[in-house]
């Protein structure tokens, strides 16, 4: 199996929402919230807010937890039922 990469801006860690993120839930919660950009480029850039009770499972991970990180932290403007991003 060929080894995939995920590429990303090597700055993130400034974002100013990220940054709220590790001051809220520690280095887990960012481990967290790039576990779930890692799923939405295995899903071909969606994922159904659903389908994160199943993620935060196989994270082993509270569901609430997971859910703060996407509701509170989530780095796009759209809140739908589903994940999205463009750029994968």
């Amino acid at each position: 199996m060929q080894t995939q990469y995920l590429p990303h801006d090597y700055q993130a860690r400034h974002d100013p929402k990220l940054l709220a993120l590790r001051r809220r839930l520690g280095l887990a919660g960012l481990g967290a919230y790039w576990c779930v950009v890692e799923a939405l480029y295995e899903q071909g850039g969606a994922l159904g807010r659903s389908e994160l009770e199943d993620l935060a499972y196989d994270l082993r991970l509270d569901a609430a937890e997971l859910r703060a990180v996407v509701d509170d932290f989530d780095r796009s403007e759209e809140h739908t039922s589903e994940l999205q991003s463009h750029s994968f």
